[in-house]
């Protein structure tokens, strides 16, 4: 069984390394490690964890899905200015060939 502060070392890690490279802060994993007084090695073994890949993958779901409606309205008004690429995108979505 992993220990609490473990479990929250890894927490940190994913919502650092599920943030665009060119935004996170700090930039790289050695800052990172440095930030939570850790070292390099044990920052590196909680990334080789399965359960840290399914939650950065989890995460990026659900990041996926809070913006979706975001991304649909935004397809829509394309398609509706004319842009065709937007049409065809729009009808793949909505089922319509």
């Amino acid at each position: 069984m992993r220990s609490a502060s473990l479990e929250k070392l890894q927490d940190v890690l994913v919502a650092w390394y599920c943030i665009p490279i060119e935004r996170r802060e700090p930039r790289t994993q050695l800052e990172l490690a440095k930030m939570l007084g850790i070292h390099l090695q044990t920052l590196l073994r909680l990334k080789r964890s399965p359960d840290f890949r399914n939650s950065v993958a989890n995460n990026v779901r659900a990041d996926f899905a809070c913006r979706l409606p975001e991304m649909i309205e935004k397809l829509v008004s394309r398609a509706l200015e004319g842009n065709l690429r937007a049409m065809e995108l729009f009808y793949g979505v909505a089922g319509i060939r």
